[in-house]
This record gives structure tokens, sequence and C-alpha cells, in this order.
């Protein structure tokens, strides 16, 4: 089973807490605005967790917990659960509907579709500036809602999901009202190869490009298929290799790999992630022009 949220980088993960940061400022604002009071929301904290720990960050598996979960399509397929404590769900819901604080003892069909919303708004955001960070168009299922034990909520939740990895990437997000605070836990998880994908066609693409060369990522639809496509301006490869580049070990310039540390694994991981979630690959290259290759998914 692929893990590959666990062996970020640095660089990777600073990227991702940028991304948080720009998500957690978008939702702020539409939080703000649809309750017409002043919002702020930090995003204090960006780790990855072994899945068994969860619970843990909102209190133990025996806290009583509503948990918002939205599954993610595109080209890095993910799942997102939004949780809070049953306290601060009450009082968010109170401010959503213009009630008194201590007001909400219970979620009525009214309530459980405010804070559906507001896990449309926290997906939304972050996936927005997600695509804003890498061209990658990914678009959130209807979201679901349940109260109950954080334990029980994460393990209906894993068993749905069925095979994935190891660890959940971690953005602990909190709410800052004037009179009072509202602490929720925001949970991305990959699919297992999704972000292996992206990150093993960018860095081959940056490995074999020349000196001043570019790297393009682009995502079309076409046909009921969502298409990423990494393109650059390297070296490009020869028909008679072409073939082979999805080979393990497999590499067109031996000399090249050496300088650049390439193993010949990068393009035979990528092809295994794309058939693993149900994908095609291609590529497209000319010799000292450059390679273009391309990933599709059905949606």
């Amino acid at each position: 089973m692929s893990d590959d949220i666990a062996s970020l980088s640095s660089v990777q993960m600073d990227a991702l807490r940028e991304i948080g940061n720009v998500g957690a400022g978008n939702s702020a604002t539409a939080l703000s605005q649809i309750i017409n009071r002043r919002i702020d929301m930090d995003v204090p904290r960006v780790s990855i967790v072994p899945l068994e720990e969860v619970p843990e960050l909102v209190g133990g598996p025996d806290t009583m917990v509503v948990g918002v979960f939205l599954r993610v399509y595109g080209k890095a397929p993910s799942n997102i659960l939004f949780l809070l404590p049953r306290e601060s769900a009450f009082y968010l819901v109170d401010m959503l509907m213009g009630k008194k604080h201590g007001d909400t003892q219970k979620l009525d069909f009214m309530d459980e579709s405010a804070l559906m919303e507001i896990g449309n708004i926290l997906s939304g955001a972050y996936l927005n500036a997600l695509f804003n960070f890498t061209n990658i168009s990914l678009l959130p299922s209807i979201p679901a809602l349940a109260m109950d034990m954080a334990g029980a909520i994460l393990s209906v939740v894993l068993v749905q999901l069925g095979q994935m990895g190891d660890h959940a990437l971690v953005i602990e997000t909190e709410f800052k009202t004037e009179d009072d605070g509202i602490k929720g836990h925001f949970f991305l998880v990959p699919d297992p190869g999704s972000l292996e994908i992206i990150y093993n066609l960018c860095d081959n693409a940056i490995k074999y490009n020349k000196e001043g060369g570019s790297v393009e990522v682009s995502v079309e639809e076409s046909d009921n298929n969502v298409i990423l496509s990494v393109s650059d301006t390297g070296i490009g490869i020869p028909l008679d290799n072409q073939s082979r580049v999805f080979e393990r070990f497999y590499r067109v310039d031996k000399s090249h790999s050496k300088e650049t540390g390439g193993t010949g694994l990068g393009l035979s991981i990528v092809k295994h992630a794309v058939q693993y979630l149900n994908g095609k690959i291609s590529l497209e290259s000319t010799v000292g022009k450059g390679t273009k290759i391309s990933v599709a998914f059905r949606v």
C-alpha cells in the first residue's frame, strides 16, 4: 500500500501549509459574509498523523463530535473530513441560524444542512487554493453529516473508503469570534498514489529539462475524462525508447541520470499509480524539443 504523504519533504510540507493558509483566509471571509459577523480563522498546524491517532486530535475516540465528510474527485482523488466537538457545532449553528448562544441542544434538518454547507465552504476554499497553486481541478461530492463519537465516525469513514494510506494530512483550523472560540479539525486524506503521480511527473520534467527551460502543468475535460498533462522543453525521448520509458529502472540517457540522481523508477511509479486509480497514461515526445505526459481519469 502506498503511503506517499508520510514521506513528504519539508518543501512539500511548506507548500501545503501555504495552501492551507490561503484556504483558511478564503473560508473566514465566506463565513463572515454568511453570518454578518467578524470571524478570523487560523491554520495553526499542518501535520502528518497516523490514522489511529486522529481521534486524539479531537479529544479522544469517545468525544462526541459532528463530522462532515466529502469525497474529492479529479487528478488527486482524496477524502475530506471536517470534525467539530458537539458543543462547538451547536454554537456554530446558533451563529448561522441567528439564535442565542446555547439555544441549540440538538440538530434538526435545517441545522444539519447549515453544517454541511460549512463543510462545503471549507472544502471549496481549500480546493480553490490547491487549484490556484497547481492548476489541478478537484471537485467535491455532496457532503454527508453524522453526530457520534469521534472513533465511531472515523472508523465508518475509513471502512467506506477502503484501501488508503496509513497517515492523514491534517490541517487543524480554529474559528475565532468576539465572544467565544469554535475549534474544528479539517482532515485531508489523499488516495494512495494521488500525490505520487503529480510529484513524480513534475520531478521527471524538471530533471530532464534544459537550462532555462520550462515545465507546464495543465488540466482539461474531454469526453467525460479529466486529463492532467505535464509538458517540458527538455531533451526529448527518441522514438525507439518511448515504448520503454515506463519500465522499471529504464533510463534513456544514463549519463544525464547520474548527474540528476535519476533511478529509472519515476515514470514506472507513475504508471503503477495511474493504473491503481483506473486511469490511462500516454506520452508524446520530440528529441530536442521536449516531452508531454498525460494521465486521464473518467469522471
